[in-house]
């Protein structure tokens, strides 16, 4: 209803009452929903600034009603934001803080300016107004009201001088609409109908107050309607009210016209005739000009009188309010009141109804007759029961009155019985639907209880489980205790035999790994490599498996193994792992290894890192008793535009001859990430073995740090760290390419890796990496499947953008061998 009456003036002016008259009674709920409807209106950037005004007065005058609970939730809810456009720009002008009061809107139009400046000039009165009708509070302390206007007082806002008088509630009579009607109100509209066409003032009281008890069933059902936005109900209910309300109201009139009508019967003069019958004896000292009315007549005869009048409580109590009373100058009250305020006997011609003679007797008793008064369906116009003439016989008057009087008590009687049977029906159908709810309730009691137990019981085993979780908690963390002393005490064993290592390599060549110093002319090269002519071989021939004779000695070499662990690098002897064998293509190279040692030859590398250049040194040496005439180095597979490179040689063809040996450097500056896998190809020339030219891979971008820690503390971390999991399934080459994968991720040192060897936990082809990156752990674990076709690729990282920038990188290599 807040919203249909700020649409326009006319929806204001017809609801605006209505609403005032239903928050008069209203509960806390119904007074909650007005002031927030009119809050949201007067926040909202979607009502215009008339509405907002319409808003403004419809909640005055819902104020002005003086609901408790209307104030107390209004002085809580909607005061403090009235305060803030109270105050708004104080130091202004009224118009000018009225033209952005509201934003853009306020200033958008001519009627948008005028209705914020009516709004602004409007709200100062009533916060004003409003101080003085509802400064204290129940509890007599000062009430909202008050304080927000000595604060807005006290900060310098200007009120106006003329205070806001009380707005009165205007009702306007208007027309009924053809709505749809609510089943259960017909009985409401048959008591306005009998109201409506009722002339006798006696009922119209009890159809009064049997109006004024369905009052309060017609606002609960309209507030209802209001409720569920029911457009059709809310009109017919709007309607159905009116029409009470209406009813209500006019009852001072009805008794206005009453009076009226008994002074206009009072005033008729009508001469008196004598007449020849018998009744006339008693009455013949009255003077013909004396004045009298029709219900002056004594119509009882005499002895008889107590016949001629009724009981004074016709009816019971209940509904009895004035007694019927048949003399209407006494009384004050008529048997039968017309519809209309105009009397029996009008005044204007009352003067001249008879014409007035000298003689005593008006009319002589020759003319005594039928028509001297008027007739019986003449004078009541609401169509009583028709009787004989008064002047033929006084008597059977008299019983004719004394019997409509019975039958009117006797029909008030009836009406009273049926609604009394039918408020006696409807207690029953009440106390039959309460017995059911009573039912249904011990039902859902039954039902809550049973539930309630089963929860108990649930709770009760969780609190058991509870209790065995902190147990296993206990135990868990003292056994972390335990493996973090442990490892404290193997990292401080490893520390103390690292110095010793590094002592041992310092002594070491530059090269970091040994190459005799003159050609062996007891080492012959392969069968396969004096047969052949010049061929392009690939890295996963040259380290395919070949069998070694035991009788044949192993190829000696001075520099550290640098793909075991440092408790193999203390072992004097050192013994040379088959190069295709997965944890050892896998090894730790940290920033040097060697890619490559057979008979003919060995190939290492060492990287250096300055700030975003990388240096690659590619170490050749010569094992054959003939010097190697050519080395020639290249990078066919990378693309220049996204990782330009530069390879310049660091020792001559010269060089090459004396010292069996080559050096060659490579220059790159990492930009982005190609799509494949770069390969250096090295072309080496000897005079019987014309040339042998090798694909390897190279890993340049190195980014990550290798993790030195132990095996088993890298499995911890591991077995944590997986909620930050990402899987993946991906298609491999054959097995030996996979071998070339993990060679190329680790020859730059990018992740320490551990096998079966290392961790017992790990089957033989699970593979796990560990590097840092940022203060952040990254591991991921390669599980090859279905003969090295398929692999399962798992990688963790607690730094989630982390995680998603690296993954692509390794899951790209892979795929691109």
């Amino acid at each position: 209803m807040v919203r249909f009456s700020i649409i326009s003036e006319e929806e204001y002016q017809r609801m605006s009452p209505l609403l005032a008259d239903l928050t008069k009674n209203a509960k806390l709920g119904v007074c909650k929903d007005i002031i927030s409807q009119i809050k949201k209106i007067i926040k909202s950037k979607n009502n215009p600034p008339p509405q907002k005004l319409r808003s403004l007065k419809l909640l005055n005058a819902c104020m002005m009603v003086g609901n408790v609970n209307f104030l107390m939730f209004t002085q809580k809810k909607i005061m403090s934001r009235l305060g803030v456009l109270a105050s708004y720009k104080k130091e202004l002008a009224l118009e000018l803080r009225a033209e952005s009061l509201f934003g853009k809107e306020s200033s958008s139009s001519f009627e948008n300016r005028s209705a914020s400046i009516e709004f602004i000039n409007t709200l100062l009165e009533y916060i004003k107004l409003w101080a003085g009708e509802f400064g204290k509070a129940p509890d007599k302390s000062d009430s909202v009201f008050y304080i927000t206007y000595i604060k807005l007082k006290d900060s310098g806002v200007r009120f106006p001088i003329k205070q806001v008088q009380k707005i009165p509630v205007v009702k306007e009579e208007k027309k009924v609409p053809i709505v749809k009607k609510v089943s259960g109100f017909d009985a409401v509209e048959n008591v306005l109908k009998l109201y409506e066409e009722n002339t006798d003032e006696s009922l119209a009281q009890d159809y009064l107050q049997m109006l004024r008890a369905q009052k309060v069933h017609v606002e609960s059902a309209l507030q209802d309607a209001m409720n569920i936005n029911n457009t059709e109900e809310v009109d017919y209910l709007l309607t159905l009210m009116d029409r009470i309300t209406s009813a209500l109201d006019n009852t001072g009139q009805r008794v206005q016209r009453k009076s009226e009508s008994n002074k206009s019967i009072s005033d008729s003069p009508i001469r008196h005739h004598q007449s020849t019958s018998s009744y006339t004896s008693n009455n013949s000292e009255r003077p013909s000009s004396q004045q009298f009315d029709l219900f002056e007549l004594n119509l009882a005869p005499q002895g008889n009188s107590e016949r001629a009048s009724l009981p004074q409580n016709l009816r019971p109590a209940t509904f009895a309010t004035q007694p019927i009373n048949f003399n209407p100058i006494e009384g004050g009250s008529k048997m039968f009141p017309t519809q209309t305020s105009n009397s029996m006997f009008p005044s204007q011609i009352s003067s001249n109804m008879f014409p007035t003679q000298t003689n005593k007797n008006m009319f002589p008793p020759s003319q005594t007759s039928d028509n001297m008064f008027p007739s019986s369906s003449n004078m009541f116009p609401t169509h009583p029961i028709k009787r004989p003439s008064i002047g033929s016989s006084m008597l059977p008057q008299a019983k004719i009155q004394e019997q409509d009087s019975n039958n009117q008590a006797l029909a008030v009687i009836i009406l009273e019985n049926s609604q009394l049977k039918e408020a006696l029906d409807f207690s029953k159908e009440q106390l039959k639907e309460r017995d059911s709810l009573i039912q249904n309730l011990k039902q859902c009691n039954q039902v809550l209880s049973s539930q309630i137990e089963s929860l108990n019981e649930q709770l009760a085993k969780a609190q058991k489980k509870v209790a065995k979780c902190k147990e296993h908690k206990e135990l868990l963390g003292n056994a972390l205790n335990q493996i973090e002393k442990l490892e404290n005490e193997v990292k401080q064993a490893q520390a103390s035999k690292q110095v010793i290592i590094n002592k041992k390599e310092e002594s070491k060549a530059d090269l970091f790994f040994g190459i005799d110093s003159g050609p062996s002319a007891s080492k012959n090269p392969e069968k396969r490599l004096e047969n052949q002519n010049p061929l392009d071989f690939d890295l996963d021939f040259i380290l395919s498996p070949r069998s070694k004779k035991n009788s044949e000695p192993q190829a000696s070499s001075n520099f550290p193994n640098l793909f075991d662990s440092p408790s193999q690098i203390e072992v004097s002897s050192q013994i040379i792992i088959p190069t295709n064998e997965l944890p050892y293509r896998m090894g730790n190279c940290m920033e040097m290894g060697m890619l490559l040692d057979t008979e003919t030859l060995q190939i290492g590398f060492r990287v250096q890192r300055q700030s975003f250049d990388i240096f690659c040194y590619i170490f050749i040496g010569n094992k054959l008793i003939e010097p190697i005439t050519e080395i020639i180095t290249e990078l066919n597979d990378v693309s220049m535009e996204a990782m330009p490179m530069m390879m310049q040689p660091l020792k001559t063809t010269e060089e090459i001859g004396q010292n069996s040996q080559a050096t060659r450097m490579i220059k790159a500056q990492f930009v982005d990430v190609t799509g494949k896998v770069p390969k250096m190809s090295i072309k080496i020339r000897w005079k019987a073995v014309q040339s042998i030219v090798l694909k390897l891979p190279l890993t340049i971008a190195r980014f990550i740090e290798a993790r030195q820690e132990l095996p088993t503390s890298i499995w911890m971390e591991w077995k944590k760290m997986v909620f930050e999991e990402d899987t993946c399934v991906i298609n491999l080459a054959p097995f030996s390419n996979l071998v070339e994968m993990c060679s190329f991720l680790i020859l730059g040192g990018a992740f320490r890796i551990y096998s079966t060897q290392e961790l017992e936990d790990l089957s033989p082809t699970q593979i796990l990496g560990a590097g840092q990156l940022s203060d952040s752990l990254v591991m991921f674990m390669v599980n090859i499947v279905q003969g090295g076709n398929q692999a399962n690729f798992a990688i963790r990282c607690k730094n989630l953008p982390l995680r998603n920038a690296i993954a692509p990188i390794i899951k790209g290599q892979i795929i691109s061998i």
